[in-house]
C-alpha cells in the first residue's frame, strides 16, 4: 500500500521544479551555503571517503560558521559524489553533482549540552538538515524515496524472495522503479538503483555467481563513486581470493609470503574467468589483499611490499590512492611513523606545539575531567614528571568539550606538567583514534611514534624511560626511578 501511495506521489511531481532561491554564477562550480543556528564560531566541514573498500574519510574543504549562524563553502567536482557535513560530533550525508549551489536550512542544535561521555567513533550525532532549493530531480530528493520504496518492498517481500526463491518479485521490482523514476535522466541515480537491485542477488550467489557478474560487472566501467555500486562490489568479492575456485590457496601463500610479486600475483588472479577485466582484477586485489593483512596465515609485510609494488605501476590512478590509503591504514601510528602534529592552547591560552618538544621524548596522554582512570593515572605522574621531567615532556590533551571545564578541574589539583585543550579540534582526536581514555603515547626526540597505545603510568612506563634515558645516556649506572 504504501509503496503504491509513493509511487503515485512520485507521478504527480514528476516534471515540476521547485526553486526558492536564485543560483548564484560563480568561479567555483559547487557553493553550499545556509545557516546552522546554535553552531555560531564553529566550523562546518565536508567530507568524502577517500575510497569504498577502506572507508577513510577525506576532507575536501571547510568553512567558518559566523556570529550569525551562516556559511558559505565553495569547490570544485569534475562528476557526482556522495559526501558528509559534519559540525563536531554531528555529520549527515549530501550527494552533490557538478555545477550546483545548494542552500541549506540545518536544524538548531546545542552543541554544548552535548554529553561530555558521548564517543563520536561509537555514538554518531545526525546532522539534520534541509536543501531549500531543492527540487524533483536533485538525488538529495530523489534518493531517500527510492531507498524508502526499496526497504518496504523488501520488508513486504522478502519471504517470497529468499525464502521461496520468486525471482520474479525483484524483475517486478526493477519494472515499477523504472517506470516511476522514468522522468530522472541522471545517470547515477540509474546505476545507484541498478546496484540496490543487485544486492537483491547477492544471498544467490552459490548457485548464480557468473550470471549476476555477467549481468552486473561484465562490459561494464567500475563506478568508484556511487555507494551502491561500492556496496555491491564490496558484498560480491568479500573473501574472493579465498573463495573462488579458480584462484588457489598455495598460489597465495606462495606469491604473498615467499616471493611477493606484484605482477605474479595479477597472473594467479588473471586464472578466474570472471576477473579477465584488467581494471576489476586489481580492484578485487587490492581488496583482497586489504582482507588478508588481517589473515595470520599471510605476511603483513610482504602485503605492503606489493601494494607498494602495485602504487609504484599501476595504470589506474585511483588504484593507486587506493593502495597507498591502505599503506597508510597499516602504518597509522606504528612505531617510526611521524605522529600527528598540533597547535593547542595552554590553561594560559598560549599556543603550544608538538613540534616546540622537538630535542625531548614527550609522554602524550588524552584525557578528560570525568574520566576517572584518567585521575587514578594522573596521581602517578607528578612523580614521574620530577624525575624525569628533564628528558621527558608530560603533556596532558584535554578532550573536555568546554576550555573551562578543563581550567576549573585542574584548578583543583596539584599538577605540575603540561595541559592543553584540544579545542574542538576532532579530526586531532581520530588521527590519534581516540575512543576511549586515557590514552598515552610515546613520541621520540624527532617526533616519531615509539609506542601506541604506551604503557600507562600504573604499567611502570618508568622502567621504559629508565630504557630510553640510559640508551642515550650510557655513562649512567644508577636507575633514576628509586626502587621501592
Amino acid at each position: 500500500m504504501l509503496f503504491k501511495k509513493l509511487i503515485s506521489f512520485l507521478h504527480q511531481i514528476a516534471g515540476l521544479l521547485f526553486v526558492l532561491f536564485p543560483i548564484m554564477i560563480c568561479a567555483q562550480n559547487i557553493i553550499i551555503k545556509g545557516n546552522a543556528p546554535g553552531a555560531e564560531g564553529k566550523t562546518i566541514t565536508l567530507l568524502t571517503y577517500n575510497n569504498q573498500i577502506t572507508y577513510i574519510e577525506e576532507k575536501i574543504t571547510s568553512a567558518p560558521i559566523d556570529s550569525s549562524g551562516n556559511f558559505i563553502i565553495s569547490f570544485n567536482i569534475e562528476d557526482t559524489i556522495s559526501a558528509i557535513l559534519k559540525i563536531d560530533y554531528y555529520k549527515s550525508g549530501i550527494f552533490i553533482e557538478p555545477n550546483n549551489t545548494y542552500i541549506l536550512k540545518i536544524d538548531s542544535i546545542d552543541y554544548h549540552a552535548l554529553n561530555e561521555k558521548t564517543n563520536p567513533y561509537y555514538e554518531p550525532k545526525q546532522l539534520n538538515y534541509s536543501i531549500l532549493n531543492i527540487n524533483n530531480k536533485d538525488l538529495n530528493f530523489i534518493i531517500p524515496i527510492f531507498d524508502g520504496i526499496y526497504n518496504d518492498y523488501i520488508r513486504e517481500n522478502y519471504s517470497a524472495i529468499y525464502r521461496f526463491r520468486d525471482f520474479s518479485k525483484i524483475d517486478t521490482f526493477r519494472v515499477m522503479i523504472n517506470r516511476a523514476f522514468s522522468y530522472v535522466k541522471s545517470d547515477f541515480f540509474k546505476n545507484y538503483v541498478n546496484y540496490s537491485i543487485a544486492l537483491l542477488e547477492i544471498p544467490f550467489i552459490s548457485s548464480s555467481r557468473s550470471i549476476i557478474a555477467e549481468k552486473y560487472l561484465k562490459n561494464r566501467p567500475v563506478q568508484y563513486e556511487n555507494l551502491r555500486y561500492m556496496n555491491f562490489f564490496n558484498d560480491f568479492f568479500d573473501n574472493y581470493l579465498l573463495s573462488s575456485y579458480a584462484i588457489k590457496k598455495e598460489d597465495l601463500i606462495q606469491t604473498i609470503n615467499y616471493t611477493p610479486d606484484y605482477y605474479a600475483l595479477t597472473d594467479t588472479l588473471g586464472k578466474d574467468s570472471l576477473l579477465r577485466n584488467e581494471v576489476l582484477r586489481e580492484l578485487v586485489l587490492l581488496k583482497g589483499l586489504y582482507q588478508l593483512s588481517n589473515d595470520k596465515e599471510f605476511n603483513k609485510n610482504n602485503i605492503s611490499t606489493i601494494l607498494l609494488q602495485l602504487s609504484k605501476h599501476t595504470k589506474f590512478e585511483t588504484h593507486r590512492k587506493i593502495a597507498e590509503n591502505i599503506m597508510q591504514l597499516f602504518n597509522k601510528l606504528q612505531p617510526s611513523t611521524i605522529a600527528p602534529p598540533f597547535s593547542l592552547k595552554d590553561i594560559n591560552k598560549q599556543i603550544v606545539s608538538l613540534s616546540d618538544f622537538k630535542g625531548k621524548y614527550v609522554y602524550l596522554n588524552f584525557w578528560t575531567s570525568w574520566c576517572t582512570t584518567c585521575q587514578s593515572e594522573f596521581g602517578m605522574m607528578n612523580k614521574l614528571k620530577e624525575i624525569y621531567g628533564s628528558k621527558i615532556a608530560f603533556v596532558s590533551i584535554s578532550a573536555d568539550k568546554e576550555f573551562l571545564t578543563m581550567v576549573n578541574y585542574l584548578k583543583t589539583q596539584k599538577y605540575n606538567w603540561q595541559f592543553l585543550h584540544f579545542d574542538d579540534n576532532y579530526d586531532l582526536l581520530e588521527a590519534y583514534g581516540i575512543n576511549s581514555y586515557p590514552i598515552f603515547v610515546l613520541i621520540d626526540t624527532q617526533g616519531k611514534i615509539i609506542s601506541y597505545p604506551a604503557l600507562k603510568p600504573s604499567e611502570s612506563i618508568a622502567n621504559y624511560f629508565e630504557y630510553l634515558i640510559k640508551k642515550d645516556n650510557p655513562t649512567i649506572k644508577k636507575p633514576l626511578f628509586p626502587k621501592p
